[in-house]
């Protein structure tokens, strides 16, 4: 993250929000991990997580064999975004179950509605 922020800098970006698009997990909880650590140092504003909760029929430049169902464990990791700056998770509220994007919501994490 603080190679990112640095690059950009270069350039006139003075803060940024780096993305991990869809992956495993334990990346997902490596860059949530990362974010906690580097959110506010370097121009790090917090982490989007881009997927891996999208919809397997408009993958994008996403693998598909990294989209994945959320359970209830994923509901509790997206949780410990909140207050890791101005974290964003982008996902397909039609392949979430219901109630997921609510208790996101109400527990303060942002929500960017995507494919």
């Amino acid at each position: 993250m603080r190679a990112i922020a640095r690059a950009h800098r270069l350039y006139g970006t003075t803060a940024c929000l780096p993305t991990l698009i869809t992956d495993t997990r334990e990346q997902m909880r490596a860059a949530v991990a990362a974010a906690r650590s580097m959110v506010g140092r370097d121009g790090v504003l917090g982490l989007h997580l881009e997927g891996p909760f999208i919809s397997p029929r408009r993958p994008g430049v996403h693998r598909p064999d990294r989209i994945a169902q959320p359970d209830a464990g994923d509901l509790d990791e997206l949780c410990e975004l909140v207050g890791v700056g101005r974290s964003l998770v982008t996902l397909a509220p039609e392949c979430v179950p219901a109630g997921f994007v609510r208790t996101l919501a109400a527990s303060g994490v942002r929500i960017s509605i995507g494919a």
